[in-house]
């Protein structure tokens, strides 16, 4: 995705910063006309109609970012579309305002509508990097596919330690311990991926000198499949890491999504009554 670079993010841009030009444009103009504009001013209801019109348009995004087959333009353009709209309602929200804070519900809905703004930027940036990171961790495999592998060479490892040695079952168990994520491993991912213990030649020539002498093939073949399982776990858990903050990211754009049209259509109802609607 050209999101950050590329002459067609270079347009969208230009473009962007235009149309916000245009906006604050117009508001200058509108307090040269209208000096003692606020939200129940002429002035100060059409910003507001704009921005509930843009606030419908935003939620359009959500439907077709789902809509894989969709006709009507590519979802880079729907992205692109989607944050400067976004940049451009709190602008007129701010408009609408004429920069008198007294409403509570008036500040509420504009604190809400902060938090979607900020939140969307931060997600416009993760969807234009994450796929970057994700192809970087990938081993060429599905989460799916990683999944069976592991499994497989989970039961590999036990077949290898099957009827061994008491001090054999003791190397497999500790393998198999560094290798368990443990509870709430996804949400430890958040913080950074678990470090485990290295396979270096000295910690391999510990664990060979714990068996007995005929063991120790095997035991050399258990280190290395439980090697290969540790770099596909570590490859799996990188691509999990920045799934996770994606699901955070979306727990929290589109719940304050969601509130802020219930916030816009209780402040509009309430406007209306107040003016004798």
């Amino acid at each position: 995705m050209s999101f950050l670079g590329g002459s067609a993010a270079r347009r969208w841009r230009f473009g962007g910063l235009a149309l916000l030009g245009l906006a604050v444009a117009a508001w200058l103009l509108q307090r040269r006309l209208e000096p003692a504009s606020h939200g129940g001013s002429p002035g100060g209801l059409a910003w507001g109609i704009l921005a509930t019109l843009l606030i419908l348009a935003l939620v359009a995004f959500g439907w077709r970012k789902r809509a894989y087959r969709s006709r009507l333009g590519k979802l880079e353009g729907w992205l692109q579309v989607h944050l400067w709209l976004g940049l451009l309602v709190l602008l007129a929200v701010l408009f609408h305002t004429g920069w008198r804070f007294q409403d509570r519900l008036a500040l509420t809905t504009l604190g809400v509508m902060a938090l979607v703004v900020a939140s969307g930027l931060v997600g416009a940036f993760l969807y234009a990097l994450l796929p970057r990171f994700l192809t970087a961790a990938s081993s060429r495999r599905t989460p799916a596919e990683a999944s069976a592998q592991l499994n497989q060479q989970a039961q590999a490892m036990a077949l290898l330690a099957s009827g061994r040695s008491p001090a054999f079952q003791r190397v497999f168990q500790g393998l198999l311990d560094e290798a368990t994520p443990g509870r709430f491993a996804g949400w430890r991912l958040l913080a950074g991926r678990p470090r485990r213990a290295e396979a270096g030649e000295h910690a391999w020539s510990r664990k060979l000198g714990e068996v007995p002498p005929p063991e120790r093939d095997s035991l050399r073949a258990l280190l290395v499949l439980s090697r290969q399982h540790q770099e596909l776990l570590e490859s799996l858990e990188a691509q999990q890491f920045y799934r996770n903050w994606l699901e955070v990211w979306l727990w929290v754009h589109v719940p304050a999504s969601l509130a802020l049209l219930v916030l816009v259509a209780v402040h509009a109802i309430t406007a209306l009554y107040y003016r004798g609607f």
